[in-house]
């Protein structure tokens, strides 16, 4: 097993680096940049808070295997997540693309198999969501309405 990580653990270091880690690294070692703001908790820490017209970066010290975590978001790349990822919140919680969540039966152990499938999403547009978004054109609606017709009395 140790082998495998071994082998396995450079390939995702040297994969991380990708076009969003480069544009990430190059804004953060802008040195002189007054641009650039850099809040930290003391003298001491390498804990900090880097914003600029395109990054914010929060970002703590090395993880265990000396690789920086944080998270940062860079205009026009995306967001990165450096380090571990705990989610606190179950399958059916977890939303991905918008429409689909995660299958809450994953967490009943139930193999998936020919005889009894179990799809790893399952389709959940935000319908709540879009009542709202109806409800307040509704209103919007009434309110142009209601200006239009003061407007040509």
């Amino acid at each position: 097993m140790s082998v495998v990580k071994e082998k396995i653990r450079p390939q995702i270091k040297n994969g991380a680096r990708d076009n969003a880690m480069s544009a990430l690294l190059k804004s953060r070692n802008q040195s002189g940049s007054r641009k650039t703001k850099i809040l930290r908790a003391g003298k001491d820490t390498k804990a900090c808070i880097a914003i600029s017209p395109n990054l914010i970066d929060l970002s703590a010290p090395k993880g265990v295997d000396n690789e920086p975590i944080g998270i940062s978001v860079v205009g026009g790349e995306g967001i990165i997540i450096r380090g571990r990822v705990g989610l606190t919140a179950s399958p059916g919680e977890i939303r991905i693309g918008g429409l689909w969540v995660m299958n809450d039966l994953l967490l009943s152990a139930t193999p998936s198999t020919i005889v009894t499938p179990i799809p790893v999403m399952r389709f959940s547009p935000p319908l709540e969501s879009i009542a709202k978004l109806a409800a307040s054109f509704a209103i919007i609606g009434v309110l142009i309405g209601t200006t239009v017709a003061i407007g040509a009395a």
